[in-house]
């Protein structure tokens, strides 16, 4: 009998560690499900799967963190404000709290309940710091300065951006930092200081090769040389995006391209120059498709005098 007993044992123990297993990767599963329901647009599908594995576990702080990023995804801000609270509560580790933190400032963010959103962004700084974590380092002082952005408090937002560079990990991430703090010296109306950070934005930009954002941010470029009335490098900014657009076969940009430079065209009273690109950019648009895109060149055709 005592042998039976000493044998059940350990295999009872297996059984139990086995089942443990399999419910969290079970758990597991479900959450990615949910998550990935979000991304497909799928929120309200989302939304009930969350609430679902809540009701099967009330501590179930994954699914309540899909559950507030559902809530988000349908602009449900104030539920989801309650609902990364209870996560929170239930968030031990500081990357855990961090996430949480994060979500929980946005949410505020996007209720323009500014105070209260930095006031989270602050708290992530704060627990980053004590945790040598840069990366969130970067993330809440970057979130800060979204915030004093937003506030037309430029000085703070500028000294917040500074800050996160410091901690910025690779090309991309300088590249959104730099692009940000060319927007502030825009609207503080420094545009020589916004084309300087907007070119080491597309510099960063070229090095991790995502073309979509080499060519936005050479649109922009273009765009900050044509408002400072520098129409040469305007121009030459913009056919660099231009001739990107090209040879990467991407129709959308070098419409949006031909189109800036027509803009640069008209500044500068070259009409007959502007109609050859107008032609140009309806000819490749013919190919897209974009009905909008079709609406604003009509309305740069009509800018243009006989």
């Amino acid at each position: 009998m005592k042998l039976k007993l000493f044998l059940f044992a350990p295999f009872a123990l297996l059984m139990l560690t086995t089942n443990t297993l399999a419910e969290s990767i079970q758990n597991e599963d479900k959450i990615n499900q949910c998550n990935q329901l979000i991304k497909d647009d799928k929120s309200e599908e989302a939304l009930r799967l969350a609430l679902r594995l809540i009701s099967q576990e009330k501590s179930n702080r994954e699914a309540m963190l899909c559950e507030a990023r559902a809530q988000s995804a349908m602009g449900q801000y104030r539920d989801s404000i309650s609902t990364l609270n209870s996560a929170l509560s239930l968030a031990k580790q500081p990357l855990d709290r961090m996430v949480t933190l994060t979500m929980l400032g946005n949410s505020y963010k996007n209720l323009e309940m500014y105070p209260e959103a930095k006031t989270q962004y602050e708290s992530i700084l704060s627990l980053a710091q004590t945790h040598k974590n840069t990366g969130f380092q970067r993330i809440a002082l970057s979130l800060m300065g979204s915030i004093d952005y937003l506030k037309n408090e430029y000085d703070s937002a500028l000294k917040s951006y500074l800050a996160s560079l410091k901690y910025a990990a690779n090309d991309n991430e300088r590249a959104d930092i730099y692009s940000r703090i060319s927007e502030i010296y825009k609207s503080t109306k420094n545009l020589d200081s916004s084309i300087e950070y907007q070119i080491k934005a597309l510099i960063a930009t070229a090095h991790y090769g995502d073309l979509e954002k080499q060519a936005e941010a050479g649109l922009t470029l273009g765009r900050l040389y044509a408002e400072a009335k520098q129409y040469k490098q305007a121009e030459q900014a913009l056919n660099n995006v231009l001739n990107l657009s090209i040879d990467n076969e991407g129709p959308y940009f070098t419409v949006i391209s031909y189109m800036e430079i027509i803009k640069v065209k008209l500044a500068t009273n070259d009409n007959l120059e502007a109609r050859k690109l107008i032609e140009k950019a309806k000819k490749v648009n013919q190919e897209l498709g974009d009905i909008k895109l079709n609406k604003d060149i009509i309305e740069l055709e009509n800018k243009i005098t006989p």
